[in-house]
């Protein structure tokens, strides 16, 4: 596949906006120690809640269910401080992509040479992309290896229910283990996309407050508000709103379609997030653009 003139590692932006970012990393690279330190922390507190059951109970299922939830609960909280630092970077690297050059005057020799302005800034994205590229794919493998092991320790779990309740019957253990099939891909396939739709909003909203602001310092500060903002005045109403559907449709469903009524709410409200970074980070980057060509050569 052929990547397009700006997005080639090749480009004069993003060799340059690659030696940048490249300096960064080796004073900074310290960092991933804590990375990888405080999920296991998070692992051994999982695992300790699981082992009262399996000291009491002293069976294999047991501490099957106690070794399960301190790896799952390890993994999901690597996961979790992976995809924070991701956000953070971008926000961060992308506020400083014009603002920078502009605080050290050298937006202007960029403008002097015969690549377009939308070309440059597309470049700036792709060279940040391009240093964050293992970031970016640890979170992706991450969430792959998550959402796999979190459905084989609830097969394992399903498998094991009738020998610690024996309430548990063979017909609900069956039915929900072929559940869990079309709800993994289900949850593969969304956790791709909500990533790429991470990637793209953190990116136009630090691109944003770069183009709004003339200095390094001002555009982070910038960023940060603006994410504030928009978490408090966007997502946290339209989570709200969602919620409430859920619960106003499974009041007014007849009793024979509630479910179906329910599960198709809940679905709205799962994917609303990155449906609204997508058309959030699409209207903040067409405006980073138009910012930027309207900046004083």
């Amino acid at each position: 596949m052929n990547l397009p003139a700006w997005a080639s590692p090749s480009h004069p932006i993003v060799r340059r906006e690659l030696a940048v970012w490249n300096g960064y990393t080796r004073r900074w690279r310290w960092l991933a120690v804590l990375l990888i330190l405080l999920p296991v922390g998070c692992s051994a507190l999982c695992g300790l809640s699981g082992l009262p059951i399996a000291l009491s109970e002293n069976t294999t299922a047991a501490w099957a269910l106690a070794l399960g939830l301190g790896f799952i609960g390890g993994l999901w909280a690597l996961h979790g401080f992976a995809t924070w630092g991701l956000s953070l970077i971008l926000n961060i690297g992308a506020a400083t992509l014009i603002a920078r050059e502009r605080q050290t005057q050298n937006w202007e020799l960029i403008r002097l040479t015969p690549l377009t302005v939308p070309d440059i800034v597309r470049a700036k994205m792709a060279a940040l992309w391009l240093w964050l590229r293992r970031p970016i794919l640890l979170v992706l493998g991450l969430r792959v290896v998550g959402i796999i092991g979190t459905a084989v320790a609830a097969g394992m779990a399903l498998m094991v229910a009738p020998q610690l309740d024996p309430a548990f019957t063979r017909a609900v253990q069956t039915a929900l283990l072929i559940g869990l099939v079309p709800v993994a891909l289900f949850g593969l396939g969304y956790f791709v996309v909500e990533l790429a739709a991470s990637v793209l909003y953190n990116t136009a909203l630090g691109l944003l407050g770069s183009a709004l602001s003339r200095t390094s310092a001002n555009a982070i500060a910038l960023t940060f508000v603006l994410n504030f903002a928009l978490g408090i005045a966007v997502f946290a109403p339209a989570q709200q709103i969602a919620t409430a559907g859920i619960g106003l449709v499974a009041s007014l469903a007849p009793d024979r379609w509630q479910i179906v009524a329910v599960s198709v709410a809940a679905l709205i409200a799962f994917i609303l997030p990155p449906i609204l970074e997508l058309i959030l980070g699409g209207v903040a980057l067409a405006i980073s653009l138009d910012q930027a060509r309207r900046l004083p050569e």
